[in-house]
């Protein structure tokens, strides 16, 4: 298991997998910043990715990415049943897409 640590204390919790996919999915997207892939690749290796840690400035870019990386969840090759991974990975990021809505949103 491996996740994300959001500012308001809940946690996304999923198989290694769908975590590094989402990674992957994010420094794809945003190879030129060079703090987000940073912090990403400290969260591969600790399977953490703990946004409380992290710069206010950087906390904020990631959050956009990964709402960015949920609107546009897409099938999985490396999962062990392409089908099934295909199914989790899009639950994982529909969760992963509530947490964040609702830890980004003001009030």
């Amino acid at each position: 298991m491996a996740g994300i640590v959001l500012p308001s204390g809940e946690s996304w919790m999923v198989s290694r997998w769908i975590f590094r996919h989402v990674l992957d999915e994010v420094e794809g997207l945003y190879p030129e910043d060079k703090q987000l892939v940073e912090a990403l690749r400290r969260g591969e290796a600790n399977d953490l990715l703990n946004l409380t840690r992290l710069e206010p400035a950087v906390r904020a870019r990631l959050e956009k990415a990964l709402l960015d990386i949920t609107q546009r969840p897409t099938p999985i090759e490396t999962a062990p049943d392409a089908v099934e991974g295909d199914e989790r990975f899009v639950r994982a990021v529909q969760s992963l897409e509530q947490l964040l809505s609702r830890d980004t949103s003001p009030g």
